[in-house]
């Protein structure tokens, strides 16, 4: 072609408009997801122009950093490059790095919808009908359409179901985000109309211009929450099970392996040990990476597992715990002060000087300390000395349970003075998970401290988690 022949309409002349326009529309995907990405108290970052369009990073307990990845097209989307970006995925799933694949699209061929249907119809109903002859059927007739999308062997039916997303997106990318930010945040509803409108504008702003590496949820948290008129950053939620909500999704610690409450089944001090704590810690160093809200909203379960949480999201390394009980969010945040009502309790010790070790039982409303002798008599720790402590009320508020916790911490401090070094603090407790949570948040300054469960079938306490001197 000659010089003359040149044209505005020709390919090489539009390549750079294309282009421009495939970054807009990338951009569009990113902003319209920022409120979902947000809801998972998991996300740490997205990078795009990573291994593919865009990469979001996400922290998993257990499992660590894990990503999931997105092809976004603007166009329709032929049945050839749906088949190539699904054997990409393919093979970048054996890196084991991935939890999740979407392809993103203006639209798709019509070849390809049939395709789209059925792997939405798996995706929702599958699991309610496997094993059965109605879900053998609908598999049979899901993994010829897979075998479309693939010249392998290798069925991918399962990979697709279980960690592939194909989805049209429109180009309003700022709409999508002010629906999804209702949706997710309903607390920006009651804001000032500017607080949306302006954190979208520096969003808008950060993604167009950071194409050359990653951006942390703690940027993306600036551009909304660090303004006037912006409702608080909202706790990071953890639960101890798989979590029922569809809408926030929390750090999920899967204690129900090690848990069954039913079988009266806890996890044994090695499981704590190797698994369970450091899982935790490991969160704790995420958060920290990751993140700049410092407050924990725990689930209840186990007063081994609250007393666990409490210790490592402690006060000295400056994080709150909030928890919910009867209808109220008790948090470790709310500091006592002359107006908090008082609390009768009562403190009993009992020091050898020859002790190695102090056992400590606190039981709310109920003396535990008959229990607790008939469980270390006969043992090692029969010759130990003990404080007995007794809550003689029920506890009222945070500012209480707070005052309370600086009373018993002060009884154990003055007992530790006389143990020599090297000793364990055996605690005994029955009362309040949230108390308990309260309790180990500002265990620090002592010895390490042996915790144990009350097995009510066989009547007699069990090892539990054992937290580190601090």
């Amino acid at each position: 072609m000659s010089s003359t022949d040149a044209s505005l309409h020709d390919a090489a002349s539009r390549g750079g408009e294309r282009a421009q326009r495939g970054f807009q529309y990338q951009d569009a995907y990113v902003i319209g997801s920022i409120p979902r990405w947000l809801a998972a108290d998991g996300f740490a970052q997205v990078q795009q122009e990573a291994m593919g369009d865009v990469e979001t990073s996400f922290f998993i307990p257990g499992r660590g950093i894990t990503h999931e990845l997105a092809q976004v097209k603007n166009k329709s989307v032929t049945l050839s490059e749906l088949k190539q970006v699904i054997e990409s995925f393919v093979r970048l799933d054996r890196s084991g790095e991935f939890t999740a694949f979407k392809i993103v699209g203006l639209g798709f061929a019509k070849n390809v919808q049939p395709i789209i249907n059925e792997l939405a119809t798996m995706k929702i109903r599958y699991s309610d009908y496997e094993g059965t002859g109605i879900g053998h059927q609908s598999m049979l007739k899901f993994k010829v359409q897979a075998a479309k999308l693939t010249d392998e062997d290798e069925d991918i039916s399962e990979f697709l179901i279980n960690k592939v997303d194909i989805c049209v997106v429109e180009t309003d990318g700022d709409g999508t985000y002010r629906k999804n930010i209702s949706r997710y945040f309903p607390e920006f509803d009651n804001c000032p109309g500017s607080v949306v409108s302006g954190g979208l504008s520096r969003l808008r702003h950060l993604i167009h211009t950071k194409k050359d590496g990653p951006i942390s949820r703690e940027t993306i948290e600036g551009c909304l929450y660090d303004v006037d008129d912006a409702p608080d950053l909202p706790p990071i939620n953890v639960t101890f099970g798989q979590s029922r909500s569809a809408g926030q999704r929390p750090l999920v610690f899967d204690m129900d392996r090690f848990f069954d409450f039913d079988a009266q089944r806890y996890p044994t001090v090695q499981d704590w040990k190797e698994v369970l704590l450091p899982e935790l810690k490991e969160a704790r160093k995420q958060i920290g990476k990751y993140r700049k809200m410092r407050t924990v909203r725990m689930q209840k379960h186990a007063i081994s597992s609250a007393l666990a949480v409490g210790w490592v999201f402690s006060a000295v390394a400056g994080f709150e715990i909030e928890i919910e009980h009867n209808g109220m969010v008790w948090t470790t945040d709310a500091h006592s002060n002359e107006g908090v009502p008082h609390y009768d309790s009562c403190i009993v010790d009992s020091v050898s000087p020859d002790a190695q070790h102090l056992v400590v039982s606190i039981g709310i409303l109920k003396d535990i300390g008959t229990d607790v002798n008939a469980f270390v008599a006969g043992t090692c720790l029969e010759q130990a000395s003990r404080l007995n402590i007794v809550g003689q009320m029920a506890i009222a508020c945070s500012q209480q349970a707070n005052a309370i916790v600086n009373k018993f911490k002060l009884a154990i401090a003055k007992a530790v003075q006389s143990l020599p070094a090297g000793a364990t603090i055996h605690l005994f407790y029955s009362g309040p998970v949230h108390f308990a949570a309260f309790l180990a948040h500002r265990l620090n300054a002592l010895p390490p401290v042996q915790c144990y469960e009350w097995h009510k079938t066989d009547r007699l306490y069990l090892p539990a988690c054992q937290l580190a001197a601090r």
